[in-house]
């Protein structure tokens, strides 16, 4: 009997170190996706100003001159 606790016990350790790693893993990649979309949330949003500056854009209420 103590051997199967001894066992369970060594099991249960290592799956809580297998969601503790999964849980480093998940900040990392949300701290990294932040990182990313920040920057391109700002291009995309000039781009789409010279879009309509320029008269190009679609989606702009703006006849072109």
């Amino acid at each position: 009997m103590l051997l199967s606790d001894i066992t369970l016990r060594s099991r249960e350790i290592e799956e809580q170190h297998r969601i503790e790693k999964l849980g480093e893993v998940l900040r990392t990649l949300s701290v990294l996706s932040h990182k990313i979309n920040n920057p391109l949330t700002a291009l995309m949003g000039r781009a789409q100003m010279l879009r309509v500056q320029a008269g190009t854009d679609r989606r702009s209420s703006r006849p072109p001159p």
